[in-house]
């Protein structure tokens, strides 16, 4: 298998090269008109396999989409002024985005024309059909990733020589549901092509292609969860007209994934998305707040047994360095660390492991100082360190003060925002120390896993999501979540944990318990904290936060908890979605030591408000320049102003 999907990846790239002349970069490839392409040669599946393998994304594209854009934006990975978590939406950053999504849809959408066309002349082989709804499937897909970008967009009359017109966002999403319809009714399992190197996603296995529209429908059809009874008749259709779950992806075996070249290459057009070694990818203190406590699970079991991070820890570190996030809130450094935010947590480092935490993140991110051999991608940086008798996670504070303190065995974390005075240390002691804070993994990084666009955990939680609401479902709530979080700790193959994580009372930093039935509300926690740089300790009150959702511990906020982190590190986008759709998990605000100049109305850092986190992104400028009249008509549709707190017709108010 493995080699069939180096096959694949390198047919993919084949396929760029040979059909870059269809496919140019222009911000015109909206109006394009497909007849200017050979007809005649052209291979509908090497359109198909073209539009995937590119939208795999370049380096420059991995940057500023997935990384700049998705994993600062879910605050999966932290970077601390620039991005969308602070509202800010670089024009040339968007524009490239915008002509390569054209490019990416209109490869596609040749596919299904061209492909159609040979169908009603007779001239399309046995194979031709299942590329031409493959292509519709992953089309639908491109058409709710750049809707749920920017709004508004030419969805059903672009692409085809035409000039432009743009459709509301209700419009778009009724749309992907009919093409999405469609290509199920018109799959034909009987053609089906074992190992087909055109198809990156299943190799040609029709039932899973099915599979991954019908999880798909859903999706979009929750997108409308608020709008009216939208969501739910058509959530309850798809269920009514699918008939069983098993025609959902349900099992890991099924995920929508397409593979990553094992080569961590820049250049390298399927290469990892996360093959960017000059970002650290560290932890956010949002995944932190979410993490610490939650599920009970000790990191001394653990080390025990391969997987995470801890695996092999050694005694001393199980002896010394683990202290409960229950008991312990951190070292107090407001003097050099930002506290101006609505959680209680600010202003601290975590000197320690935290003894209990999701087991998840210790999958995906790294302890620093320990070499596990699987996780820690920074571990030859502390090797050159002890070659030259210095200690790599040393920082010394204040500069030149002769006061160290080691990141050795501690998970420190920091949220977005204006640091102001305060910078020194997060700037000097890890920005630029990469590997003295928790950062993604190295499995991840070099590209032997496959990128999962969908996987069977979210099919599990939307439907336990639905069942909160009283939507016909088959199933309570609770049986669909619990079968999300397992899927999910299978897919990390840790789930020698789920069944007493999913039994766990035990509240994290934002006052939530893993437990289904338990929706005891916490208000506030006697906690000890370490002053710096005295190390004196003493006693405070932790005071659990209040976010934009009224409580912390219902039933909405543990699904929605779950499905954040079992989306983590591949569905940054989706995580963002159902944040603007919700309110939840809880995002802290951004600090706000000083002015944050692209959120003039963020003026209250302890009110939580769901503006302090983007809706969308503003049209690149050159859709003004160009074409006046479809900006307007965009504007008028999205209802609002260009700008990225201007929320979508599905979004929280």
């Amino acid at each position: 298998m493995c080699v069939m999907r180096k096959y694949i990846l390198k047919f993919a790239i084949i396929s760029i090269v040979a059909l870059s002349s269809y496919a140019c970069s222009d911000f015109e490839e909206i109006n394009k008109d497909p007849n200017a392409a050979d007809r005649n040669s052209v291979l509908v599946e090497g359109l198909f396999n073209a539009s995937v393998a590119d939208a795999q994304l370049s380096w420059w594209n991995r940057d500023i989409l997935f990384h700049r854009t998705w994993l600062w934006g879910a605050r999966y990975t932290y970077r601390p002024i620039h991005g969308p978590q602070v509202l800010q939406d670089q024009n040339n950053y968007m524009s490239d985005y915008w002509n390569s999504a054209a490019k990416w849809i209109t490869n596609v959408s040749q596919a299904i024309e061209i492909g159609e066309e040979r169908i009603r002349t007779g001239k399309a082989d046995a194979k031709t059909n299942n590329y031409v709804q493959m292509a519709r499937v992953y089309r639908a897909y491109l058409l709710s990733e750049i809707t749920d970008m920017f709004g508004p967009y030419p969805a059903r009359k672009g692409f085809k020589g035409e000039v432009a017109e743009y459709d509301s966002v209700e419009d778009i999403y009724a749309y992907i549901e009919e093409e999405l319809k469609l290509a199920v009714s018109k799959f034909d399992e009987s053609t089906e092509a074992s190992n087909d190197a055109f198809d990156a996603f299943y190799a040609g296995k029709i039932g899973a292609w099915k599979k991954y529209a019908n999880s798909l429908r859903l999706r979009c059809a929750m997108r409308f969860s608020n709008v009216g009874t939208v969501g739910k008749t058509r959530f309850e259709n798809i269920l009514q007209e699918v008939g069983d779950i098993s025609g959902f992806i349900i099992n890991n075996v099924d995920n929508a994934s397409v593979a990553q070249s094992s080569i961590a290459d820049l250049e390298d057009p399927a290469g990892s998305i996360f093959a960017l070694s000059y970002i650290g990818m560290e932890i956010t203190s949002t995944l932190t707040n979410i993490s610490f406590g939650l599920g009970g699970i000790s990191v001394a079991e653990m080390a025990q047994y391969p997987g995470t991070s801890a695996y092999g820890l050694p005694q001393e570190a199980l002896t010394n360095h683990l202290r409960s996030p229950n008991e312990y809130l951190g070292v107090y450094m407001p003097d050099y660390l930002p506290t101006k935010t609505n959680i209680q947590s600010a202003g601290y480092l975590y000197d320690y492991i935290p003894k209990e935490i999701d087991p998840r993140i210790l999958v995906n991110y790294h302890i620093p100082g320990h070499h596990d051999g699987l996780v820690n991608f920074y571990v030859q940086r502390d090797l050159n360190a002890e070659k030259n008798n210095t200690n790599y996670q040393e920082i010394e504070l204040p500069a030149d003060s002769g006061q160290k303190f080691s990141t050795k065995y501690t998970f420190s974390s920091f949220t977005c925002g204006e640091n102001a005075g305060k910078n020194d240390l997060i700037l000097r002691g890890f920005r630029r120390n990469l590997g003295r804070l928790p950062a993604i993994g190295k499995q991840y990084r070099g590209g032997d896993l496959r990128r999962v666009y969908f996987g069977c955990w979210e099919t599990y939680f939307l439907l336990a999501e639905a069942a909160h609401y009283g939507w016909e479902t088959g199933r309570t709530a609770k049986e669909w979540y619990e079968l999300g979080v397992k899927a999910s700790f299978d897919y990390h193959k840790i789930g020698r944990y789920a069944d007493a994580y999913l039994e766990s009372e035990s509240y994290n930093r934002i006052g939530t318990s893993v437990k289904f039935d338990h929706t005891t509300e916490i208000t506030s926690k006697q906690l000890t904290r370490k002053i710096y740089p005295s190390g004196t300790e003493e006693t405070v009150t932790y005071n659990y936060p209040k976010g934009v959702h009224p409580t912390n511990n219902d039933v909405l906020s543990k699904i929605m908890t779950q499905k954040y982190i079992a989306q983590n590190p591949w569905q940054p986008f989706e995580a963002t979605n159902d944040y603007r759709r919700t309110g939840l998990p809880f995002f802290e605000n951004p600090y706000l030591e000083g002015l944050l100049p692209f959120m003039p109305f963020y003026t209250d850092h302890s009110a939580a408000d769901i503006k302090n986190v983007y809706r969308r992104v503003r049209y690149p400028i050159s859709l003004k320049t160009k074409n006046q009249a479809g900006y307007d008509r965009a504007l008028q549709l999205l209802g609002g102003e260009d700008k990225p707190e201007t929320p979508l017709i599905w979004h929280k108010r």
